[in-house]
């Protein structure tokens, strides 16, 4: 099972600028979103103990984190970086009988993941983990 063939599943809202409504997304259609994860679930995967993620912040020390704490952050970084303030990852959200379109906020679909971004962790490594598990008992 290659790459190509791992789904990866998360789904958030979104505007559909085709069907001109509001669906769910699943970020992971993002096939920047969809293989860097999956890189990194690769990574990960091969040593959770041992699994770096590293950041640095102007006129601060390097963070290191590790294991599970890195991969969750490494994720977040990944989600941002490209569904972070993109209009085509935006929805308007705001009181359903308002008039004023400068009352409605702009909600992005990293902005609806960050919240959930350990539960999206602890997902696609479950979900990573059962598509392989089938392919090795198919061998």
């Amino acid at each position: 099972m290659t790459k190509k063939d791992k789904k990866l599943e998360f789904y958030v809202l979104n505007y559909n600028f085709n069907s001109k409504k509001i669906e769910y997304f699943n970020i992971f259609r993002n096939i920047h979103v969809k293989e860097r994860t999956l890189k990194e679930i690769a990574k990960y995967i091969i040593s959770p103990s041992e699994y770096s993620h590293t950041s640095y912040e102007i006129d601060k020390p390097a963070k290191v984190l590790y294991g599970f704490e890195a991969f969750c952050e490494e994720l977040r970084c990944i989600i941002m970086g490209e569904e972070w303030g993109r209009r085509e990852y935006e929805i308007s959200v705001g009181d359903a009988v308002t008039t004023d379109t400068n009352a409605l906020e702009k909600w992005d679909c990293y902005q609806q993941a960050l919240p959930n971004i350990k539960t999206i962790a602890r997902d696609v490594l479950y979900q990573y983990e059962e598509q392989t598990k089938g392919r090795k008992s198919d061998e």
